[in-house]
């Protein structure tokens, strides 16, 4: 058993230097929210269904987009498209509104605007702190519940398989090219610290009361 485990962490730290590596050569997969894109502001006269600007759009600029409203009586939206547009495809989607709508609209009529994209290290930023301040309350919790089987070491060792099992999941995101901060991965990743965390935690536990047991055995037995 303790031999799989040890593969099983071997495994992960592979996989986290391999996304690692990913991540230096090809850099993140960022939602097209967050990504370098360009976001295309459209305005119309009447209240106009979303779902069919959004469908619209999709057939002029590709599947990878995201719609909102810009006005709240939805006759405005903004569409963000991840990466660059050309202006075949404003033309396009122009073209598609004016035979949906009967409109006169031109390209000239639409707000363009380039978006940078996010970088890694803002984005890591507003995680740093959160993160360091629970592993220290976590920390000092685990070497005072543990303090007579091992303390800080078994301590140390808990967050540091956490750590490694959450930081493969995280590698398998950079390099199966998910979206690095999505609706899915971010929640995920904190989902399988927090399984992994209860179940070192449990096995601790278990290790905790046989050297409770055999502390009172060997009290009775003097």
């Amino acid at each position: 058993m303790k031999n799989i485990s040890k593969i099983l962490y071997v495994l992960c730290v592979l996989v986290i230097i391999a996304g690692i590596i990913v991540w230096k050569n090809a850099g993140l997969n960022y939602s097209t929210e967050l990504a370098y894109g360009t976001t295309v502001e459209i305005y119309f006269d009447n209240s106009t269904d979303k779902n069919e600007i959004e469908n619209i759009a999709k057939d002029a600029f590709g599947k990878d987009i995201k719609v909102k409203d810009v006005e709240r009586f939805s006759d405005a939206f903004a569409i963000k498209i991840k990466g660059e547009i050309t202006d075949e495809q404003k033309n396009d989607f122009v073209s598609k509104v004016n035979e949906k709508y009967s409109l006169e609209k031109k390209v000239e009529d639409l707000t363009i605007i380039e978006m940078p994209a996010i970088q890694g290290r803002d984005l890591v930023k507003n995680y740093i702190k959160p993160t360091i301040i629970s592993a220290i309350v976590i920390l000092l919790y685990l070497t005072i519940r543990y303090r007579k089987i091992g303390n800080i070491k078994l301590a140390l060792g808990t967050l540091i398989k956490t750590a490694i099992i959450t930081g493969a999941y995280f590698g398998l995101v950079i390099i199966t090219r998910l979206p690095i901060i999505s609706l899915y991965t971010i929640p995920v990743g904190m989902f399988i610290a927090i399984i992994t965390l209860m179940i070192l935690c449990y096995k601790n536990e278990n290790k905790l009361e046989e050297e409770i047991s055999d502390l009172n055995n060997k009290n009775n037995l003097l």
